[in-house]
């Protein structure tokens, strides 16, 4: 998300992105936009904090940070395992994401291209006859497909019994020129994806402090140098129903709604803004740890500029239901300050 979208999210507060953790809602690096008849989309991107506007303040360093060296916080042995039989030319390095409900592998846009897979761990089942689909066997097994003049969506069963959901573009949704060979590269994509040995997926970063009740869920967008997420939530991410979006060109799909309500993002990644010019609803505050540290809006979370590896954020993914107000924030400021505070640099 560039620095014009993030001040324009800071400024009214709007859901942008969806959430990166639905393994099957169908997206790919902000290609595009979930409108769920029941929820509004979570927020999605590493730096996409939602918040208000506000004021420039400078404070007196914090006084109640952690201590110098605490203990790290076991992190669960979080695995992928998609592989894939063929790839096309001009995909980016790839990130990773898994969690005890699925995993997931990101190909972001290079040039025009991408490619994400993502395959869900959740007892579901979608329905293979859902309308402007297309009926389709992926090696024998079941599933369906959707294409559109820039990209194409396949949905289909593993031997595993998982279910797989792939997306592969060139160029954005309802943009450009009709490409052709999108539709029969995505099919030999899908034909060659298996699930192999398990591989760790790992992070650059460790925490070493979690507020009460809260535990460590899954790892996303981890990068080939060790930047990404470490989900943290005192919710139950358990499957709640089966819930419905469509695309910014028009696709209706469905995917498992997991129960999210509990979740707190604590992301590492390179700055996408300088500390000395922060976007608006984005304003300093006391330091953290030495660290020029940020209030995200209206006690949403915190950002600390950690050179030179990049900023460390500890925000919540708004959510707000359609007929109601948003959630409120689940930890105060001080605790975010604690999460921020206890956070360890490895290296890749």
């Amino acid at each position: 998300m560039n620095e014009q979208l993030l001040a324009d999210a800071l400024a009214s507060d709007e859901r942008l992105a969806p959430d990166p953790h639905d393994v099957l809602a169908g997206m790919a690096g902000g290609i595009r936009r979930r409108r769920q008849r029941r929820l509004a989309g979570y927020a999605a991107s590493v730096l996409a904090v939602l918040a208000l506007a506000g004021g420039l303040v400078v404070t007196v360093p914090w006084q109640a940070e952690q201590a110098a060296s605490p203990a790290p916080i076991p992190t669960p042995d979080f695995q992928r395992t998609v592989r894939f039989g063929w790839l096309p030319d001009g995909l980016s390095p790839p990130t990773y994401s898994a969690s005890d409900t699925g995993e997931e592998v990101l190909y972001p846009m290079s040039g025009a291209v991408y490619l994400r897979v993502a395959v869900s761990h959740v007892d579901w089942q979608p329905k293979l006859d859902k309308s402007g689909w297309q009926q389709i066997q992926v090696g024998g097994r079941p599933g369906r497909l959707v294409s559109r003049p820039t990209r194409t969506l396949i949905l289909w069963q593993l031997p595993s019994g998982h279910w797989a959901d792939l997306e592969f573009g060139r160029g954005g949704p309802g943009g450009g020129d009709s490409q052709p060979a999108v539709q029969t590269d995505a099919e030999r994509i899908a034909a060659g994806v298996t699930e192999g040995a398990p591989e760790p997926v790992r992070l650059a970063f460790e925490l070493t402090h979690l507020p009460a009740g809260m535990r460590i869920v899954g790892i996303t967008g981890a990068t080939p140098d060790g930047y990404g997420n470490i989900e943290i939530t005192s919710g139950s991410e358990e499957a709640i129903n089966t819930a419905e979006g469509i695309t910014e060109d028009g696709i209706v799909y469905d995917f498992p709604m997991l129960d999210r309500s509990g979740r707190i993002t604590v992301s590492f990644a390179p700055g996408a803004w300088s500390a000395s010019n922060p976007p608006p609803g984005v304003t300093r505050f006391a330091d953290i740890g030495g660290k020029a540290a940020f209030r995200l809006g209206q006690d949403k979370g915190v950002a600390v500029d950690w050179p030179p590896h990049g900023f460390v954020q500890v925000w919540q993914p708004a959510m707000a239901k359609v007929d109601g107000p948003a959630i409120a924030p689940l930890l105060t400021l001080d605790e975010f300050r604690a999460v921020a505070s206890g956070i360890r640099w490895l290296g890749p």
